[in-house]
């Protein structure tokens, strides 16, 4: 009945699993450091711990100092190294990727695809990073950015919209949209529009 370090035969995946049979999260653990944890899937408000939180990888959702989960946040998804190491309360983000979301301790409904996406986002909400530091030194609400560095360097402007590689990289202002490659890169204004090829 036991697990094998060497594999195991003879299984049955009707009835052999690896988890538990009773209401209990699980961890995993490299080093005696936690590096995957699967917590209840049904959110219920009545919780303090975990509630329906699901991370794999080092430091993922974990302060590493301490190594101790996140007490608070609420349906969070973190796959990879140092995702959302510093949740506290915040709820319904998904990071993936090394670094993605890092930053975040209290931002609500984010999610994050590359490495370094969302990095220094730590309060702000609605964004949507995909892409290798998309969105990295943003902490502002409601951005799209698809696409290498795309809203790169966006750490205060809301409301952008960038498609393509390093669109709108230099956008610090509000309520622009860039579309194509390198698209208003050199931009730093706000409410522009641009549709091209070239910075």
């Amino acid at each position: 009945t036991d697990w094998s370090l060497t594999g195991n035969t003879g299984t049955n995946t009707a009835t052999h699993f690896l988890g538990t049979t009773d209401d209990k999260d699980i961890v995993f653990k490299r080093n005696n450091q936690r590096a995957g944890y699967i917590g209840d899937p049904y959110y219920d408000p009545s919780f303090v711990f975990n509630n329906g939180n699901t991370s794999f990888g080092a430091n993922s959702m974990v302060n590493p100092t301490v190594n101790v989960l996140a007490q608070n946040g609420v349906r969070n998804t973190a796959f990879g190294v140092n995702v959302m190491p510093g949740l506290t309360t915040g709820r319904i983000n998904t990071g993936i990727g090394e670094f993605a979301l890092f930053s975040n301790s209290t931002g609500i409904g984010n999610t994050a695809i590359g490495s370094g996406s969302l990095f220094s986002n730590s309060t702000a909400g609605s964004n949507v990073a995909i892409g290798r530091n998309a969105l990295t030194t943003s902490n502002a609400d409601n951005n799209t950015a698809v696409g290498f560095a795309a809203l790169r360097q966006n750490a205060s402007g809301t409301n952008n919209t960038a498609l393509g590689f390093e669109a709108l990289r230099g956008v610090l202002g509000s309520g622009s949209v860039g579309i194509g490659y390198q698209a208003g890169r050199a931009e730093t204004g706000s409410n522009k529009l641009y549709i091209e090829n070239s910075s």
